[in-house]
């Protein structure tokens, strides 16, 4: 099974498969009934047509409710948008500029961070565990925001600065650049918290910063609002990613910002993300 694209191993599969299957065989029915009022004495030499028939109904119905890439490519701004499956720090994409949503505080380590998040990631594997020079690196690119950082009082752990909501700082390393987006806040019990309103703000700045910094690379990105941020409740997956690309297209059509914009979703999400809805949005914003 391990073979088997994720995707083809997800019960939505088999339910639309099934559902277009015995759609395409009640139709045949129906046809089949209708013929028979008008030529009775032809059909029951053709009875042995009925499992080619079953047979072609289940192939046809699913081929049509085979998976297809989520994707679109625009003239105007010309840039594409991609919702993939897999690997965010996939070394395939490594041409590929990062963008890592951090707190106000920009904290790194743990137990603050934790390991198994998305930030907690890029510590290990973008930088190899070594918070300090992850720290150095962010000091200064935190310095054009220094004089609008402000103490986290009663904040004992940690980092004991916030900055603005959107702060964007921008890590360029020998190959790709990594943009790390302030989009949740940080208070003195090391809890985070974001709202959707936030969330746009925090965006509408990121793009900005891609645009100057980025050189047009193509960008890579999660789907912001899961985790710790709380907002899956709010803002689920599939509305999560909408926002996202509603976010970059409104942007890139006042500039254009990038060649594109990938949504990185993990494997068991991305089964559950209603991929024809997606591939419909994206292409209603063409």
């Amino acid at each position: 099974m391990s073979g088997i694209p994720s995707e083809l191993r997800s019960k939505r599969f088999f339910a639309k498969a099934t559902g277009r299957s015995l759609a395409i065989l009640g139709g045949v029915s129906i046809f089949v009934g209708l013929f028979d009022i008008f030529f009775p004495d032809v059909l029951p030499h053709f009875g042995w047509a009925v499992w080619p028939a079953l047979g072609l109904s289940c192939i046809v119905g699913a081929w049509l409710a085979w998976p297809q890439p989520i994707g679109f490519a625009y003239k105007s701004p010309q840039t594409t948008v991609r919702i993939i499956s897999g690997d965010f720090f996939d070394n395939s994409a490594a041409a590929e500029h990062l963008v890592v949503g951090v707190s106000t505080s920009f904290d790194t380590r743990s137990p603050i961070i934790a390991p198994a998040s998305l930030q907690g990631q890029f510590l290990q594997r973008v930088y190899l565990n070594d918070a300090d020079r992850l720290d150095a690196e962010l000091v200064t690119a935190l310095q054009p925001y220094a004089s609008r950082a402000e103490p986290i009082e009663g904040k004992e752990r940690g980092n004991r600065l916030a900055y603005p909501i959107g702060t964007t700082a921008v890590l360029q390393g020998p190959s790709r650049t990594a943009f790390l987006l302030a989009y949740t806040k940080m208070d003195k019990e090391d809890h985070v918290s974001t709202d959707v309103d936030l969330v746009w703000e925090s965006l509408t700045s990121l793009w900005d910063r891609v645009r100057v910094r980025g050189n047009a690379t193509v960008v890579r990105m999660g789907v912001i609002g899961g985790g710790l941020a709380n907002l899956s409740s709010t803002l689920p997956a599939m509305d999560a990613i909408r926002f996202q690309v509603l976010s970059f297209m409104l942007a890139s059509r006042k500039e254009r910002i990038c060649d594109g914009l990938n949504i990185v979703v993990r494997p068991g999400e991305y089964d559950e993300l209603d991929h024809a809805v997606l591939h419909d949005f994206l292409k209603s914003l063409g």
